[in-house]
């Protein structure tokens, strides 16, 4: 296998939970690469921790330890990470009622 197939199974084994926590730097786009870096490097040790989990909520509070180690680094550079995520929420909010609008209208 190559290393782009093992990290696809990796994160298949673990719902994609690396992939899907990268809207976690769409929610900050000034982040410097060193900090994207740390994000990434904390996301795949947390999916290879949480491979060997049985159940999905074993695998999730994996995860869920690393997030609070990455807002807390994210916090001390000086983001407001949760007001971030209440932005991004609003945001995604509105484009699905534009959408929905914009279905109805045509």
């Amino acid at each position: 296998m190559t290393p782009a197939q093992i990290e696809s199974v990796k994160d298949t084994l673990t719902i994609n939970k690396v992939r899907s926590r990268s809207t976690l730097r769409r929610n900050l786009p000034r982040l410097t690469d060193a900090q994207k870096a740390f994000i990434l490097k904390n996301l795949q040790a947390a999916r290879e921790e949480a491979i060997d989990a049985g159940a999905m909520t074993e695998k999730s509070a994996f995860f869920k330890k690393y997030k609070i180690k990455i807002e807390a680094y994210l916090t001390a550079q000086g983001y407001d990470v949760k007001e971030s995520y209440r932005e991004f929420v609003a945001n995604k909010k509105r484009m699905l009622r534009q959408e929905g609008g914009n279905r109805t209208a045509g």
